[in-house]
């Protein structure tokens, strides 16, 4: 039986690599993150990272055991220097490597380190495969030919995030195992209670308003290519009901521009407020503050700032690019096709009701998403999984 083996019977020592783990990066952040914190408590797990200097109190601040290695160039592709050093020694101790993301380096060699020891590699694609035109560049057609083929034909399982994810990663032509693990949040972030006061110190124009609230990155990818347009069609309704659509999150490949160049041609400033990038207390008041949430993507895995906001007790208007229809199902939310169009058929209905309706529908995805997707249940799965990838190996 090999040292591997062995060790499997008692707690797993696990790698989690990213490059991503700053929370300007969004969903995948967060899910590397709690995936730390729900294994942290059944096993030993060392978090690998790439960031500039500049970050690093606060992601210490963030992650038990972390290891960080300094952006290098090519940036794009997060190199990290001496991070495929480090983690080629410590996979000699280690049962499992497991990597988030796809195109990057951290996956790069997180593969070299565990073909180099015959460790089995877990990779977490973050919904890179679900449409096509996140992979059919000129660029990524290259890598793969390169690289990312005898990647993911030497890896051990891939977690996806729902079955949709699981279809796109066969029709991208995946082979190995692939197993189906969505993001969960701790209980006690569902049980919790936050208070709107910090929100409505730092925008007063937010008090007596009914809030539309989208939080996530300011890119055309989530849906704000469609959202402000959306808006304007239905800005007559907003305006009798007393609605104000709230855009935060950090800014994305200078996309912040372009909605700002929206809103002043549409003469939006009074309907849609720019927020600006929001984390910690601001964030979970801003939140508090919003009577629903609104999430326009044209593509996601599993998106965590829509389980943020069920678990906070608000609805969520999203579109079928999200894959969750089971919200709308539970009676959580209501799904629109991501289009303009698709918009403004759940906006026209939906600003014109009352409060009731959306503390109702809050509660009812509330309950649903907590007793689905804790954090506990999440963890127990990526054991599991962990388990079966290191007995095949």
């Amino acid at each position: 039986m090999s040292a591997h083996l062995q060790m499997s019977h008692n707690k797993l020592n696990i790698s989690l690599v990213s490059a991503l783990l700053h929370p300007k990066y969004g969903g995948p952040s967060e899910v590397l993150r709690l995936h730390a914190l729900g294994l942290n408590r059944v096993s030993n797990v060392t978090v690998y990272g790439i960031s500039n200097s500049d970050e690093y109190q606060l992601l210490n601040e963030k992650y038990q055991n972390l290891r960080l290695f300094e952006l290098g160039f090519p940036h794009r592709w997060f190199y990290g220097k001496g991070l495929q050093d480090a983690l080629i020694s410590a996979s000699k101790n280690v049962d499992v490597i497991h990597a988030h993301m796809l195109w990057d380096y951290p996956v790069y060699a997180s593969w070299k380190s565990a073909m180099t020891h015959k460790v089995p590699l877990i990779i977490t694609p973050h919904g890179s495969l679900n449409n096509a035109w996140r992979y059919r560049g000129a660029l990524k057609t290259a890598y793969r030919k390169l690289l990312l083929d005898r990647i993911l034909d030497e890896t051990a399982c891939i977690q996806v995030l729902n079955r949709e994810e699981e279809i796109a990663c066969r029709n991208y032509g995946i082979k190995c195992p692939i197993q189906i693990i969505p993001n969960g949040l701790p209980i006690e972030v569902f049980d919790s209670t936050k208070s709107h006061s910090l929100a409505i110190e730092k925008w007063p124009q937010l008090s007596g308003r009914r809030i539309m609230l989208y939080l996530g990155r300011l890119w055309h990818g989530k849906g704000l290519d469609i959202l402000p347009e959306a808006w304007l069609k239905v800005r007559h309704i907003a305006e009798k009901h007393d609605w104000l659509l709230v855009i935060a999150g950090p800014d994305y490949g200078g996309y912040k521009e372009v909605l700002e160049r929206k809103i002043k041609d549409h003469k939006l400033n009074g309907s849609i407020l720019l927020a600006g990038p929001v984390y910690g207390d601001i964030k979970d008041s801003l939140m508090a503050a919003s009577t629903a949430y609104v999430l326009p993507s044209h593509g996601e895995g599993f998106s965590m700032a829509l389980l943020e906001a069920v678990a906070a007790k608000r609805p969520a208007v999203f579109t079928n690019k999200c894959n969750f229809t089971e919200l709308e199902n539970c009676g959580g939310g209501w799904e629109a096709k991501d289009t303009v169009d698709g918009l403004v058929e759940i906006f026209r209905s939906l600003l014109e009701e009352n409060d009731e309706v959306f503390l109702k529908a809050g509660l009812a995805g509330w309950k649903y998403c907590r007793e689905m997707y804790s954090l506990e249940a999440v963890s127990n799965q990526l054991i599991k999984m962990y388990r079966k990838a290191i007995e095949l190996h």
